[in-house]
């Protein structure tokens, strides 16, 4: 599973905000810190809001309807090597790149819906992609840019 700065086992209250300079995450607002991160100074913060379903998840990367399939297509075409999506369970999505021609396998990256933020699933995509090109690009050479 991709972990970043956000704790993937916690459950962050909804107003929760996390600075964009040092990725502390606050549960905002509080008096002691509307303004400024303690920690850094940092003055822009983020909303930190678990994905918590399809429709969720559907809403995030514009797909056109609420469904496995459409967000399927839509991360396919949206990425470069065009990754896979597939949810194993109703509670969990897994994405993992794709190398068209290739025998190998990339990693699948799973997250479990309500442990994971909308910047969580852009990472695992992200890494996922790249895993994807790296295998074609090893296979059959440098992946040309569109």
């Amino acid at each position: 599973m991709i972990k970043e700065f956000i704790d993937p086992d916690k459950k962050y209250p909804p107003n929760a905000q996390q600075c964009l300079t040092c990725r502390t995450v606050y549960p905002m607002p509080n008096d002691d810190y509307r303004d400024r991160c303690p920690n850094c100074g940092g003055i822009e913060f983020d909303p930190v809001r678990a994905i918590s379903s399809l429709e969720e998840l559907a809403e995030h990367v514009d797909a056109a309807d609420d469904t496995e399939a459409s967000i399927a297509r839509r991360l396919f075409k949206d990425t470069r090597c065009g990754i896979c999506f597939h949810m194993p369970c109703s509670d969990e999505v897994s994405v993992a790149g794709y190398a068209e021609g290739v025998d190998g396998d990339c990693p699948s990256h799973e997250l479990e819906f309500g442990h994971f933020t909308a910047q969580m699933f852009d990472a695992a995509v992200a890494v996922a992609d790249q895993e994807g090109c790296d295998l074609f690009d090893a296979e059959h050479g440098e992946m040309e840019e569109e």
